[in-house]
């Protein structure tokens, strides 16, 4: 398995056409950026390799650009597009790599378009891992499967190309590992959603009053019965103990009457009962 996936390849100029433009090499006062208006396309590939080499990106680009621009003759404008693609994908900045990098595949040269479906399947590599790295497993599928895609291409267009055929079959094994993981992901998801709902509700504690104390649960108070109703079997009122006639005598009572009663006849005796005086002779009147 290769490490992070397939390099990124450069196109170099050759030592023919290095020879050919020897008297047009860009002189060193030359800012880091400013691109000569009178150099020859040739000359500025070799300037934009140099900085390439020496990881200026931003200075690489601008020069191989500028080659693009002004591409003629023996100079495959694909060509310098391909290796500002590159310089794109060092400054990270993949959007604009893929689309230059795009750009190249129109060429009728089978080496340019094979070496082109190579770094296109390297940039789509980096977007995989990148969104694998941030635990997004399902993001990253797409655009390791456009990589498997883009070394098949390259492999069909150069059969002979072994790293090629190494990184391909690395990517095929990487794309398995990424689509399990994000069924792992999903299944996970799916678990956290779903657990909440089996979760078994909590019992309702008692509310708690101002003071703390819990509120006890209000109770129905009975309603008053309607003294009408005959239905109603709850006992009537007794009466009240002033009544005589309802009155039950006590003994108590029985004995303070008779003794009442002795009082009253007693009086009465006293009353009718005349005083006996000293006996007087009875005068005979015989």
């Amino acid at each position: 398995m290769i490490s992070g996936g397939p390099a990124f390849r450069f196109f170099p100029i050759g030592a023919l056409f290095v020879l050919a433009i020897a008297a047009a090499t860009i002189a060193d006062p030359t800012p880091p950026t400013a691109v000569p208006s009178g150099a020859a396309s040739r000359a500025l590939m070799e300037e934009g390799r140099r900085r390439y080499g020496a990881g200026d990106f931003e200075g690489a680009k601008a020069f191989f650009e500028a080659a693009e621009q002004r591409a003629t003759g023996r100079l495959d404008p694909a060509r310098a597009r391909f290796n500002a693609g590159a310089a794109l994908y060092r400054l990270g900045r993949l959007d604009e790599a893929e689309n230059k990098l795009s750009q190249a595949l129109h060429t009728s040269d089978l080496e340019t378009q094979a070496q082109t479906w190579y770094n296109l399947a390297r940039a789509a590599i980096e977007r995989a891992e990148q969104s694998a790295a941030a635990g997004q497993a399902s993001a990253a599928v797409n655009p390791m499967e456009r990589a498997v895609e883009a070394l098949r291409n390259a492999i069909r267009l150069a059969p002979d190309d072994l790293e090629a055929k190494i990184n391909f079959e690395w990517a095929r094994r990487r794309l398995e590992e990424l689509k399990e993981m994000a069924r792992q992901q999903e299944q996970q998801q799916q678990q956290q959603e779903t657990q909440p709902q089996e979760q078994k509700q909590p019992e309702e504690t008692p509310r708690q009053g101002e003071n703390g104390a819990e509120e006890q649960t209000p109770q129905t108070k009975p309603e008053p019965s309607d003294p009408s109703d005959s239905s109603d079997s709850s006992p009537r009122p007794e009466p009240s103990a002033d009544s005589p006639r309802d009155r039950e005598m006590t003994t108590e009572d029985v004995a303070r009457l008779l003794d009442a009663l002795r009082a009253e006849e007693e009086a009465m005796r006293r009353q009718i009962r005349r005083p006996i005086g000293p006996l007087a002779p009875v005068e005979k009147d015989w």
